[in-house]
């Protein structure tokens, strides 16, 4: 896996975030709300559809790409510098 995302950064000249979801835990997440893991998965598909829909829009961080290796989801997006919106 860091290989994979190694390769990525080194052929790649723009500034990218890359966040992990681990759809197992995801799952896990929803304990109580019957979602079926399938379910899940689906969820973060559609997600990430939207996601590419929106590249554009300026009010949105834009994803570059997305992949999956085993249960874990990553989506490398457009890095940002500065503060965490939560300090704001």
């Amino acid at each position: 896996t860091p290989l994979l995302i190694s390769s990525f950064l080194l052929c790649c000249s723009l500034k990218v975030a890359i966040k992990g979801i681990n759809l197992k835990e995801l799952h896990d997440a929803y304990v109580g709300y019957k979602v079926s893991q399938k379910a899940v998965e689906r969820l973060v598909k559609t997600e990430t559809k939207i996601l590419k829909i929106l590249r554009d829009h300026p009010n949105i961080v834009r994803l570059e790409d997305s992949f999956r290796i085993k249960s874990t989801c990553f989506l490398v997006m457009e890095y940002i510098d500065g503060s965490d919106l939560l300090e704001h």
